[in-house]
């Protein structure tokens, strides 16, 4: 049976061989080196979870937003926002400004309609 190195002994064997590749001088610039990317690599990291936090927290703002608007709208033609749907509520906006359209309608056609009436007579 081999004797195999253990734990430590792995990185002095690593770095003698290391030594013996680059040299003595060029250990403390290849280690500034891997430093310098490793920090660029946090940096990296840091800044996507940022703007994947960021990127969720608007996108919950956006959500309650809408209802908002939903509301706000529902609200301003006098429908009643307790316990309905957004589909439910975007119906009865629909329902209830097509009946305002109508009665809007309903009042200008309504004087020529007595004008034209006594005309036809």
């Amino acid at each position: 049976m081999a004797l195999l190195p253990g734990g430590s002994e792995w990185r002095i064997l690593i770095l003698v061989v290391v030594v013996l590749i680059f040299g003595a001088g060029k250990i403390p610039q290849l280690a500034k080196s891997i430093g310098r990317a490793r920090g660029e690599f946090e940096k990296g990291k840091f800044e996507g979870e940022e703007e994947v936090r960021k990127a969720r927290e608007s996108s919950k703002k956006t959500e309650v937003t809408e209802r908002e608007k939903l509301e706000n709208a529902a609200k301003a033609l006098g429908l009643n926002v307790e316990g309905k749907s957004d589909e439910e509520l975007r119906e009865e906006e629909v329902r209830k400004e097509f009946l305002r359209k109508l009665e809007e309608l309903r009042e200008m056609v309504a004087p020529h309609s007595t004008v034209m009436g006594w005309l036809v007579a």
